[in-house]
């Protein structure tokens, strides 16, 4: 017989027109786990479609980067910023870089106007300046003058971006932690408390905290990043919380309930966003108020070690990405060298001279010899 479920948000039954697909780690950044026993399409609309956004957005540099595969194309623009303060489209993990709009300024110096103008291209220029001449702001010989001082230059800047995760984006960080645990066990009761801070009505800060482990509590396979939810409940501590981590830098802890007196619980789910694979994990923490406010305290007296230990996180996964840009250029180098030949025919002791040739001078670019 065929087990039924009910929206836990609003009890209605999960059948027909009322079901909906959920996402419990956002497909936004590369989450593959998902159910239709979780929320009717209603309440699903109703739930954290900001803040899903808002999270998706602020980890929205490792997935472009890593070039993390999502169950559903969405499109994104990774916007960052150049040493200027100009926002830079950056597409394809780095590999495409496009001023996202014209900067225009002046300054006025007594009788003298200085324009600063960074465009895309000349007509992009030739257009401002026009614009300038019908408000009567210059003249022709002056818009001449300047354009014959333009120059088209090709230039890599140097790149920054926020990514640190808002507070706005916390609801959704608690809905997959309840979506993972009525998912697993189906107590609506234990969670009911929960929908005031996903639906933004109370200020889930107050059931959060970012945690910087020293030592983390799990094995890491050294070819992972991963996303993870992690589960446990104890009678004995009274405490049900979630552990979320998000590409292996980011974990939260969120208290789900703090006066639990149900069964013992403990259930991981870790998904590997560069190899598309779950991963095993299997640890337990003692996680409390009290173990929080004594974390919150070792941090706050020695914040050089935790600050060292994301440090080394962050570094594999800029390594991560170094691996996967070089794996692609080396690709592009070997397609690239391949193109010339036919696709059904004789390879000829010239064009074999020719593939080596151009691989090799491809490789002596990468790797700078002269």
């Amino acid at each position: 017989m065929e087990q039924k479920f009910n929206c836990y948000m609003c009890g209605k039954p999960l059948e027909g027109d009322h079901i909906s697909d959920e996402h419990i780690i956002l497909n936004g950044i590369g989450g593959r786990l998902r159910s239709k026993d979780l929320l009717c399409k209603e309440c699903n609309s109703l739930l954290g479609e900001e803040s899903d956004s808002v999270l998706s957005e602020s980890l929205s540099f490792f997935t472009d980067m890593l070039q993390v595969k999502k169950d559903r194309d969405n499109h994104h623009t990774q916007v960052m910023k150049d040493e200027d303060g100009h926002e830079v489209v950056v597409g394809d993990g780095g590999e495409s870089l496009k001023l996202r709009r014209p900067y225009f300024s002046k300054e006025v110096d007594g009788e003298r106007k200085i324009y600063h103008i960074t465009a895309r291209n000349i007509k992009e220029l030739e257009q401002y300046l026009d614009g300038q001449i019908k408000q009567g702001e210059m003249t022709e010989g002056q818009k001449n003058e300047i354009m014959s001082r333009a120059k088209v230059s090709t230039h890599r800047p140097r790149l920054s971006t926020q990514t640190v995760i808002p507070h706005e984006a916390f609801p959704s960080i608690v809905k997959s932690a309840v979506n993972y645990y009525v998912l697993c066990f189906h107590r609506y009761d234990d969670v009911k408390q929960l929908i005031p801070y996903i639906i933004g009505k109370k200020d889930c800060r107050d059931i959060m905290n970012l945690v910087l482990f020293e030592d983390l509590p799990y094995t890491e396979a050294p070819d992972a990043i991963t996303h993870m939810i992690h589960i446990e409940g104890k009678a004995e501590t009274g405490v049900l919380y979630a552990l979320m981590e998000y590409y292996g830098l980011y974990t939260y802890v969120v208290f789900l309930k703090e006066d639990y007196d149900g069964p013992g619980i403990n259930a991981t789910y870790t998904y590997d966003v560069i190899n598309g694979r779950e991963v095993n994990r299997n640890f337990s923490l003692p996680v409390t108020r009290k173990w929080i406010d004594e974390y919150e305290a070792k941090r706050s007296s020695d914040s050089s070690v935790f600050f060292a230990a994301i440090k080394n996180r962050a570094d594999k996964i800029l390594q991560k990405w170094e691996d996967l840009d070089r794996r692609r250029f080396l690709n592009d180098i070997a397609t690239k060298a391949f193109s010339h030949c036919p696709e059904n025919g004789l390879i000829t002791e010239e064009m074999c001279n020719g593939i080596v040739s151009e691989i090799t001078n491809g490789l002596v670019d990468y790797l700078g010899i002269k």
